[in-house]
């Protein structure tokens, strides 16, 4: 049992006729539970998100809503999840959205196939010996270790990104690059290396769960996921996190001065 995700139960036969369909949105704390019976091959992708303090509650939810899109569409549990703590105790996030039901690290389940670490403010100050240890005991045992924001300062501490390809949120690539020279260092909204997949955090976590459901299902699904969340497009892992010369809300800053900040940033450790 997993908490805190949104859930929406329609009138099942309606949607599947494209009739109008009353939709009663509704705050779940639970996330589905595998049917008794299920046939193996319908087994669900289950994963653990692991939650440290003032971890990025934005990122947390857009990489979850996009795996909730695709278990309602698909009318059954594609995905399941858990929600873990250092401690199994609620974990308040840098906005101050407090994850009240969580499982301690020591009672996890050990079938999950995906492990999420969740970051953001000080990951250096959460990685403690402990988590380590745990992650590395998911890594030895198969296990995809998938990072959020600056979940990937974590995996790194860890050894868990040595000779792989990792990004984290544009403020601190610099120092993830200084402090971690064996991790492949990119500046992409996100990043799929073998068994290690990281994001700049934000909305990027959505574009890396579509990416998750299109490699595990199909692109039609991922299609109908994103277009049930009003995620316009896809954005590939090319896309860097800072596109130029765009501006989200247009151009404010004349293009020669904008060369000119570019360029100047890009010296500044010189």
């Amino acid at each position: 049992m997993s908490p805190l995700s949104l859930a929406l139960k329609p009138r099942r036969p309606a949607l599947l006729r494209g009739e109008a369909q009353t939709l009663d949105l509704m705050i779940a704390l639970q996330a589905p539970d595998i049917p008794a019976g299920h046939e193996q091959r319908h087994m669900p992708l289950r994963l653990a998100i692991v939650l440290l303090p003032s971890c990025n509650a934005q990122a947390t939810t857009a990489f979850l809503d996009p795996l909730r899109a695709a278990n309602y569409l698909a009318g059954r549990p594609l995905f399941v999840w858990d929600f873990l703590s250092l401690d199994g105790a609620p974990v308040v996030a840098s906005n101050g959205m407090t994850f009240a039901a969580t499982t301690a690290l020591s009672a996890a389940r050990r079938e999950a196939t995906l492990v999420v670490v969740s970051a953001s403010w000080t990951p250096e100050v959460h990685g403690s010996p402990a988590l380590r240890r745990w992650l590395k005991a998911c890594d030895r045992r198969g296990a995809t270790l998938v990072a959020l924001d600056t979940g990937a300062i974590v995996l790194a501490a860890a050894g868990l990104l040595d000779g792989h390809a990792a990004t984290v949120h544009y403020e601190h690539l610099a120092a993830f690059r200084e402090q971690f020279p064996a991790v492949r260092v990119s500046e992409a909204l996100y990043v799929l290396d073998r068994e290690r997949w990281s994001c700049a955090g934000g909305a990027a976590a959505a574009d890396m769960a579509l990416e998750l459901v299109r490699s595990q299902h199909s692109a039609d699904l991922a299609n109908a996921a994103a277009r049930y969340i009003f995620h316009d497009r896809l954005r590939s892992p090319t896309d860097r996190q800072r596109p130029a010369p765009r501006e989200p809300i247009g151009q404010t800053v004349p293009e020669a001065l904008q060369r000119a900040i570019a360029l100047m940033t890009a010296h500044l450790e010189e």
